[in-house]
């Protein structure tokens, strides 16, 4: 089963500008997999779905494709 590190993919997919960024804001609690907390070094797969609290904002995204490299 393919994998990639949340915090590579959070950053791959745009939703932050760095991979500092995205492993800050999974540190400080507002990332999470399914109900459990998130930590920079965990795994997401395809299915997952990752809530993300940014600017105010809950955000729910579902895993429909693993990418580690940043796209447009």
């Amino acid at each position: 089963m393919e994998k990639v590190r949340i915090d590579k993919w959070l950053w791959s997919v745009r939703i932050f500008k760095s991979r500092t960024l995205a492993a800050d804001a999974i540190k400080s609690g507002k990332v999470s997999i399914g109900e459990a907390n998130a930590k920079p070094a965990d795994n997401v797969v395809v299915g997952h779905i990752v809530h993300v609290k940014k600017d105010g904002f809950n955000l729910e995204f579902l895993v429909k494709k693993l990418i580690d490299k940043r796209v447009a």
